[in-house]
């Protein structure tokens, strides 16, 4: 009966560690993604600044053909 009591507490106490290790898992892997979606972020930021700032400025925000 002890052998039954200490093979029952045996699989509990792998299924608990089981659960742990999955609950890792699953918070390392929304960190991954967390950080991936801010590495896109700030690329996808840097080059939309960098294809804003190498368009050519039309003549009406340069100053050019205003009348005052």
């Amino acid at each position: 009966m002890i052998r039954a009591r200490a093979a029952g507490c045996s699989c509990c106490c792998a299924a608990c560690v089981a659960s742990v290790v999955v609950q890792c898992v699953r918070a390392v892997a929304a960190q991954l993604a967390l950080d991936l979606l801010t590495v896109v972020f700030l690329v996808w930021r840097m080059l939309a600044g960098e294809s804003r700032c190498s368009a050519p400025v039309p003549s009406a925000l340069a100053g050019e053909g205003l009348i005052v």
